[in-house]
């Protein structure tokens, strides 16, 4: 774990991504498009999906829903930059992990959320 700017980050290894970038769940890196994004969970009842898809409908995001049964999940996690869930990839191929992460990007995207909440 690093500290940059104040903001904790999880360092991952660049080798890992495959060409792929990957959107660190910093406050410098949210402004992203989300439209007609892919956003992977879990399909089961938990807090962590729902969040994120209610602020993608109420900003009136055109998104694809993927929920995810554990088989499924077993035979995409190796091509996944963290094999985690939640994650969204974006239309440029990248991802943003991690649901708070995911939900920040979402409200700056639909503008429920600033930018730079404290400027």
């Amino acid at each position: 774990i690093a500290e940059v700017t104040g903001v904790q980050t999880c360092a991952l290894p660049i080798s890992s991504l495959s060409r792929q970038s990957l959107y660190l769940a910093t406050m410098g890196l949210l402004d992203v498009d989300v439209t007609e994004c892919d956003f992977y969970y879990f399909g089961v009842r938990t807090p962590v999906g729902l969040p994120v898809i209610a602020a993608l409908e109420m900003g009136g995001v055109q998104y694809n829903a993927n929920p995810m049964d554990f088989e499924s999940w077993s035979k995409m996690k190796p091509n996944t930059p963290t094999g985690l869930l939640p994650l969204m990839k974006l239309r440029d191929g990248s991802y943003v992990i991690e649901s708070k992460a995911i939900l920040r990007a979402v409200g700056c995207a639909t503008g429920a959320m600033p930018l730079e909440p404290f400027s």
